[in-house]
């Protein structure tokens, strides 16, 4: 025992000294625990979304000299697996590490396109949130951030920001071509806080921010929070309420489509029930394009209490050549009459829990490349391992029922085994 103790302490001392790429391969091999290929390594590591600003991982081949060199080291065995002496004290430091962003690392890779990835398929979980969806993620250091959680981050250092002292010139610069995307939120966020520093000097300054404001509505520089700034825009928009009126139905026009879709919101959402704002809706509601058709039945969806104007847009746009912009008008319609009340309810539920720290991440991303296996009832010896690996997991995320199951398993079906020697609970939780 004092033997083993003493190897443990000095692999450790090791582990300890190697370079976070390297850490980050000994903590998957623990998680993954049975005999890998370079090929799934370098597979598990990517579906991470954990980068490394100082190491190139652009292919499994970049990969095969650290896990050469961790072999060296004893850390790893031949087959890739984390030596046995320190496997469970590497995952139960890996179940602590909290999936922290620093605040200057995300500022710094947001504005970047390459830093963000549209992913089409789940099983790339938020390191935030926990969501476990399709669309736009943030690749940072400590894995990746779906763009809501990304924008929470910035919108939070936004609101901290004094900008009292900056130069007002610098707002307009803001809503400049090629501006910086999170200079350009900032003014979105605190709109009003702006209007007043620039009217306070110039209100004529004032004006020119309102005109620079409506044009945010159309906003398509080729940027990944490209949606996301038109979003923040009417937002800041609608907020103006009626004095931002006559300047949208001044500078309404019908081309660039997105630009005349967010008119067209934005218009309907302040003043429904104004001459000019109906007649604005009423031509929309015939346009050419679905996207500004479909604003006009979130325009309209958005009035407290509807009338024989509304209810006839609707059953107009509820006849649409077009599937989604009358499934939108049907829905808003059957809203008003009480059918949603149950959807509605049942989208408040209380969404998954966190993906917090590093080891979910990890597990996640190592049964996307490798599924668990628990539906064998004669196993070969190297599935065996899996189990041993999903017992852990259960374990280790406290998921009693599955980590019960693996352990039977092991047992009946995994007899003359390596991991089935002993009481495989014993093996992780007394491991040291």
């Amino acid at each position: 025992m004092q033997e083993q103790a003493k190897i443990r302490q000095k692999l450790i001392s090791i582990y300890e000294r190697v370079t976070p790429l390297q850490q980050a391969l000994v903590q998957l091999c623990a998680v993954i625990y049975e005999r890998a290929s370079l090929k799934s390594i370098y597979t598990c590591l990517h579906n991470t979304g954990l980068i490394f600003p100082d190491e190139s991982v652009a292919s499994a081949e970049h990969l095969a000299p650290h896990l050469n060199e961790l072999q060296k080291l004893k850390l790893l065995d031949k087959q890739f697996r984390c030596h046995e002496a320190i496997v469970e004290v590497i995952t139960r430091r890996l179940v602590d590490m909290r999936a922290e962003v620093p605040r200057q690392e995300l500022l710094a890779r947001i504005s970047t396109a390459a830093n963000w990835s549209h992913l089409q398929a789940s099983g790339h979980v938020c390191l935030s949130c926990g969501k476990d969806a399709a669309g736009l993620y943030l690749q940072t250091s400590a894995g990746l951030l779906c763009e809501s959680c990304a924008l929470a981050e910035m919108k939070a250092a936004a609101m901290e920001e004094d900008l009292a002292a900056r130069p007002v010139s610098e707002f307009k610069q803001a809503f400049s071509a090629g501006a910086d995307s999170t200079a350009r939120l900032t003014v979105l966020w605190r709109f009003e806080e702006v209007l007043r520093l620039v009217g306070r000097e110039d209100r004529a300054e004032a004006r020119e921010m309102m005109v620079l404001l409506v044009h945010q509505l159309g906003y398509e520089e080729p940027v990944p929070l490209a949606r996301s700034l038109r979003v923040a825009a009417l937002k800041a928009v609608v907020e103006q309420g009626q004095r931002i009126l006559p300047l949208l139905l001044e500078m309404c026009q019908k081309a660039p489509s997105k630009f005349y879709a967010n008119i067209v919101l934005a218009a309907g959402t302040i003043a429904p029930e104004n001459p000019k704002v109906r007649r604005l809706l009423e031509e929309a509601a015939k346009d050419s394009s679905a996207e500004v058709r479909k604003a006009v039945v979130d325009a309209i969806g958005s009035i407290p209490r509807q009338t024989e104007w509304s209810k006839g847009m609707l059953k107009l746009l509820a006849h649409d050549r077009n599937q989604a912009v009358r499934d939108q008008a049907r829905a808003s319609a059957a809203q008003w009459w009480g059918m949603y009340l149950a959807r509605r309810a049942a989208s408040m539920q209380a969404e998954a829990p966190s993906a917090s720290n590093r080891f979910q991440i990890m597990v996640r991303a190592v049964r996307l490349e490798l599924p668990a296996r628990l539906d064998f009832y004669s196993l070969p010896a190297h599935f065996c391992q899996r189990i041993m690996r999903e017992l852990r997991i259960g374990i280790y995320m406290g998921v009693e029922a599955n980590a019960y199951k693996c352990r039977n398993l092991l047992l009946t079906a995994c007899t003359g085994t390596s991991v089935a020697r002993s009481d495989p609970f014993v093996r992780v939780i007394m491991n040291p």
